[in-house]
Formats: C-alpha cells, sequence, structure tokens
C-alpha cells in the first residue's frame, strides 16, 4: 500500500543532511520525492498554505502592500504545484521534506493534507535537546550572517509551538529524540531511511552544513558586524567565509549556567518535549572551556587574523586590500572596546 511520509525538519537535526541524501539516492521505484526545485521544499510550502500576510512578515517586521501582493500572487502558482505532486502520485509513496512545517499553524498543515490522497499518513520530526539546540542554532545563525544576539533564550526551540499540531491530526505521528546513541549507527540520515523502509550505505550520506571551530565561528562573527558596519554585500566575502571555516580549534560550548538562565522561562515546554519522546534531556557538566556569555563570541583571536591573512595571501582574496585592512582596524577596535568595557566592569 502507498504510503506519505512527511518529514518536519526542525532546526539542527540532520535535515539538509537527509534532503541531501534522498536527492541522490532515493529509489524511485519506491518513493517519489517532492521537489522545489530541491528537496527542502519549504519555501514553496509556506508560500503555498501561510496567509500572504503572514509570509510577508518573514521578509519584513512591517511589510508593505507591494510584498503581501507578491506573495499572493505566488501562492496560487505553489499550491498547485502540491496539487500536481500529489495528483500524479496517487498510487505511488511520496516523500515531502521541509524545515518549514515547523511554521505553518494547525489549519495550515490541515490544508496540505487535504491535499494528500493517501490513507498511510506517517509524519516523522526528530528533536534535539534544548542544551545540544543552543548550541547548533548559534552556530547556524552567525554562519548566516548573524550579528547580535539579544536573547539567549530564542536559540532553544519551542517545541510544544512546533509539535502539538502533529498530534492533533488524522496522520501517524513519530516523534524522535535526535541522539547519536539512539539513532541507527548514530547518524540521522541512515535512521530516516530505515524508517521509511530504506537503506543507504554509510558512504552514501550526504554530510552537510556541518559544525565549525569556536575560533573560526568569532572571526565569522566578526565579519558579519564588519559587512554590515561597512555595506559589503555578502556574495563579496563568500570565498573568505569558506576559508575560516577550515581554521582550527575547540568546539563550542555554552556553559550549565549561561544555559540554565536562557532556559529558565521554558521549563514547561522542555519537560513537555520530555514527556513527548519519553526521555530525560541530559544534564552537562561545567568544563573550563564553556562560554559564560554570548558576548565571548566578540573576541577574536590574533592567530585567527593571522591565520586568515596567510591564508588568502594577505588581501582577503576577492575583498581587495583596503578591505583587508578595514577589518583588521574594525578587529583592532572592536577589541580594545571590549577590553575596555571588562576593565570598567571589574
Amino acid at each position: 500500500m502507498s504510503q506519505c511520509i512527511l518529514h518536519v525538519g526542525m532546526r539542527k537535526t540532520g535535515s539538509s543532511s537527509i534532503q541531501a541524501t534522498l536527492e541522490k539516492h532515493l529509489d524511485p521505484e519506491k518513493y517519489a520525492l517532492m521537489l522545489a526545485p530541491r528537496a527542502n521544499v519549504s519555501d514553496a510550502l509556506r508560500i503555498a498554505f501561510e496567509d500572504p500576510e503572514k509570509s510577508a512578515m518573514r521578509k519584513m517586521a512591517i511589510p508593505s502592500r507591494d510584498t503581501v501582493d507578491h506573495f499572493r500572487k505566488r501562492k496560487q502558482s505553489a499550491l498547485n504545484h502540491f496539487k500536481s505532486f500529489f495528483a500524479d502520485n496517487a498510487d505511488r509513496s511520496v516523500i515531502v521534506s521541509a524545515e518549514g512545517f515547523e511554521n505553518l499553524d494547525l489549519s495550515e498543515v490541515r490544508d496540505l493534507l487535504s491535499l494528500v490522497p493517501h490513507d498511510d499518513i506517517t509524519i516523522i520530526c526528530y528533536i534535539r535537546a534544548p542544551h545540544s539546540a543552543m548550541e547548533s542554532l548559534l552556530q547556524q545563525r552567525i554562519k548566516t550572517g548573524g550579528t547580535s544576539f539579544s536573547d539567549a533564550s530564542s536559540l532553544i526551540p519551542h517545541y510544544r509551538r512546533i509539535l502539538k499540531k502533529y498530534q492533533e491530526l488524522p496522520a501517524k505521528f513519530q516523534p524522535v529524540y535526535f541522539d547519536r546513541a539512539s539513532l541507527i549507527n548514530g547518524c540521522a540520515v541512515q535512521d530516516f531511511f530505515h524508517r521509511v523502509g530504506l537503506d543507504v550505505a554509510p558512504t552514501d550520506v550526504q554530510n552537510t552544513n556541518e559544525s565549525i571551530t569556536y575560533e573560526a565561528l568569532s572571526l565569522i562573527f566578526a565579519m558579519n558586524r564588519w559587512r554590515v558596519a561597512n555595506n559589503r554585500r555578502p556574495a563579496e566575502w563568500r570565498k573568505v567565509r569558506k576559508w575560516i571555516r577550515g581554521f582550527g580549534g575547540r568546539k563550542l560550548s555554552i556553559h550549565p549556567d549561561l544555559y540554565q538562565s536562557a532556559s529558565a522561562l521554558r521549563q514547561e515546554d522542555i519537560l513537555w518535549a520530555e514527556k513527548l519522546l519519553g526521555v530525560e534531556f541530559p544534564s552537562r557538566q561545567a568544563r573550563e572551556q564553556d562560554m559564560t556569555s554570548l558576548n565571548e563570541l566578540t573576541e577574536v583571536c590574533d592567530e585567527a587574523v593571522a591565520w586568515l591573512r596567510d591564508k588568502v595571501g594577505g588581501d582577503f582574496a576577492d575583498l581587495g586590500h583596503a578591505a583587508s585592512e578595514s577589518f583588521e582596524r574594525f578587529l583592532a577596535l572592536d577589541n580594545k572596546r571590549r577590553r575596555s568595557e571588562s576593565r570598567q566592569i571589574a
């Protein structure tokens, strides 16, 4: 019997790797994979099923009427894409994967399910523990251009808001604890393939969006802030950012006290997630290298700057020599200001 698999890709649970591996190694005789144009159909999902004003607000805090109209015009085309996919594959098993599922409300997910002709619908979602998620989401925000973090609690998933709706749907809901010890071979990709009745060789797993070192993150964080301060376009430093990711060092880790402070107002939500999974999220012992404040990421070590200068031949690649000098001045002034603030606090 054919079935529909909906993969709710919560952030930092291997979703990009699952999607990349599905694109390359999914057996088309067993499943049809929805593409829009890639396996992560988040944009098409939001446009098709979200209210246009809600979609527009993702682009602008106060969206203009033109922005809302733009999403309204795209809505029917995106909706038709979903209708065609399900109609064309009514007699085949299908997989639809998207991080964007977490932003849909209950009525919007129901609108999607109304298009699904399959009687057997399974919703699979991997769920990461809050302390680990906080560390991973911090990395992701910096790697995608983040320049400030006013609220550390925003790095902890809103478990009930994202997941509770799936308990109220006429579908099998499979929440899965994203824990290396419980996943097939410690791998979310192999675990997902196993759950949908498929095999994938370890050598075929597409690992994407992997973590980078604390020192590399601090350098990227500095470049994010320098780029914004100097009105530099992201494309101008993309190659440099790739080089920075290769800088060695220690793993980013958040001190338990910082985590406890950030999670204090979210305890009911965290307990709800534990009950859903039937687990108790692990506590962590403090380590010497743990971050006790997000502000520590603004302190870029001299070795990292010297490494970058040597790596790109002294001119930071396509940025040019003037940009190179500007960035180094920015770092020098920023580090000087931070040291001054630390002395005043002491």
